[in-house]
């Protein structure tokens, strides 16, 4: 991967010799000693397929360890439940302005 470590939190493009484009959210997961690093990585394939990954990188005797989880699935359902939370307020939003007016005249009743 080159260059100098992103600072935490901070994307950087990343060179790829296979000319996909990504992005990298690393992130310290612990304080003191060896520690797991987390990266998040955004490919942009030619195809047009744009997958995101979960590294978790751990130092062991042996070297190093890598896990990798495509964790594209899992955006997308947060985005998607982001969304319709968003539409639901709005309904719900919507219905309550149009139930005032009838609640406020039963109130008259009463």
């Amino acid at each position: 991967m080159g260059g100098r470590p992103a600072a935490a939190g901070q994307l950087r493009p990343k060179p790829d010799p296979h000319g996909t484009q990504h992005r990298a959210v690393v992130r310290p997961a612990g304080r003191g000693g060896p520690c797991p690093r987390h990266a998040k990585y955004f490919f942009k394939y030619p195809e047009g397929d744009k997958p995101w990954f979960e590294f978790i990188i751990q130092p062991v005797p042996e070297g190093i360890f890598i896990l990798s989880l495509d964790i594209t699935t899992r955006r997308d359902s947060g985005q998607a439940i982001r969304q319709l939370n968003l539409e639901l307020e709005q309904h719900v939003a919507e219905r309550t302005a149009q139930w005032r007016p009838a609640d406020h005249e039963l109130g008259a009743f009463t």
